[in-house]
């Protein structure tokens, strides 16, 4: 099985239609053997990125942020989307492999000081709680 990670200088990419790099992580026996940096030279929007993924046998992608639209297209090719990660690539493939990957809304929504906002990044006072960590 190979793992794909949206790529920008060893961190998860937040926007997925801009990526210029994924990393792959071929799994076996629930363990990496081996990570490989592909980098795509194309225009914008995710047709040519699911296509890279879809080429390069990707089951699974770890992304930042992702369109609905691209998340159905991800399906259609058989990979399956975990979006919403963030910080540290390697990490976040790795927490996924143990089944502790967190996506940013959900640990922005459990530190939220007002949770009835439901999340940081939609909410008004997003400046204010700090929590607003997306790079």
């Amino acid at each position: 099985m190979k793992i794909a990670a949206a790529y920008e200088n060893g961190q998860v990419c937040q926007q997925f239609d801009e990526t210029k790099q994924f990393k792959l992580y071929t799994i076996e026996q629930d363990r990496v053997v081996s990570m490989d940096l592909v980098d795509l030279d194309a225009p914008q929007g995710h047709a040519p990125r699911i296509a890279l993924l879809k080429e390069q046998g990707a089951g699974l992608l770890v992304c930042g942020k992702i369109s609905a639209a691209a998340q159905m297209e991800l399906m259609q090719a058989g990979i399956a989307p975990f979006p919403g990660a963030y910080g540290d690539a390697d990490m976040q493939v790795g927490a996924l492999l143990v089944g502790m990957l967190e996506s940013e809304k959900k640990v922005k929504m459990e530190s939220c000081a007002q949770p009835e906002a439901h999340a940081c990044e939609t909410c008004a006072h997003r400046d204010q709680c700090g929590l607003d960590t997306a790079q």
